[in-house]
């Protein structure tokens, strides 16, 4: 292998990102690795902006989708993971989350042609950043155990759907990673133990109070807060409106959940 010869290494215990790697082969081929690598790195938020406005444009108006995708693209956690193009190309996300409005919500497709999609974009995701792919499949369960909870009238009626389009994914999944997480986790060169050392990068407060990645940001940070805090892991910012904005947004579904709630009983009463 050319990659730390001579003994090589194993890709996929590193940030190789293979897709993007083959993907853009034509191009390291004709002007070189620096210049693409520069080039996916300026492209990563613009690309990643663009898939969310995409999606919100499906629901707002365009001004409102359009300051998604900037909120989005070019957050704290963008800036803070700039250098990092395994992380900061994330298109997957919002990808991800289309496809969970359309297996649980609109079920409009047929769904072993939406989990051979999904099963697709996981495959590639995979071959680009495990750890991006990781997050947001935990985040994902979450939504969905929420979901069930919150709506438990509707899991009987779209459950089968869900889980034929889900089993079509993981089946897709397995035929494009079978080799590259065999490699991974049986091939030459794979990892032991703990791969590196724990060292936090934020702490809840971190959520509001600015950090070093804002303009504007107290001079005792996160580092003076949390033990070790690594200063390239700051990306957790939220920022008092953001959050003040979820908080509003999750009153206002609530309420309207108990409106709609009244006026069933009030028509059954009638």
């Amino acid at each position: 292998s050319a990659l730390f010869y001579p003994a090589g290494i194993n890709a996929m215990w590193n940030t190789s990102v293979i897709a993007l790697a083959l993907a853009a082969a034509p191009l390291t081929l004709t002007v070189g690795p620096l210049v693409t690598l520069n080039l996916l790195l300026v492209l990563a938020p613009v690309l990643s902006a663009w898939v969310v406005f995409l999606l919100a444009r499906r629901y707002v108006r365009r001004l409102a989708a359009f300051v998604a995708g900037l909120v989005y693209g070019f957050s704290p956690y963008f800036v803070g993971q700039a250098v990092h193009l395994h992380l900061t190309f994330a298109l997957f996300p919002p990808v991800l989350a289309a496809f969970l409005i359309e297996i649980v919500g609109v079920q409009r497709l047929p769904p072993k042609r939406l989990g051979l999609a999904l099963g697709a974009a996981y495959g590639v995701q995979l071959l680009i950043g495990e750890e991006l792919l990781a997050s947001s499949t935990v985040l994902a369960a979450a939504t969905l155990v929420v979901l069930a909870l919150v709506r438990r009238d509707l899991v009987r009626q779209r459950l089968p759907y869900a889980l034929s389009a889900i089993g079509v994914a993981l089946v897709t999944v397995v035929v494009i990673d079978a080799l590259p997480l065999a490699v991974q986790f049986f091939g030459p060169q794979r990892l032991h133990g703990v791969v590196q050392a724990t060292h936090p990068g934020s702490d809840v407060l971190s959520l509001v109070v600015p950090t070093t990645l804002q303009v504007l940001h107290p001079s005792s940070g996160v580092v003076a807060r949390v033990s070790g805090a690594n200063l390239t892991e700051q990306t957790s910012y939220v920022g008092l409106p953001g959050a003040a904005r979820r908080v509003e947004r999750r009153g206002r579904a609530r309420a309207a959940n108990a409106g709609a709630a009244a006026r069933a009983t009030d028509r059954q009463a009638g």
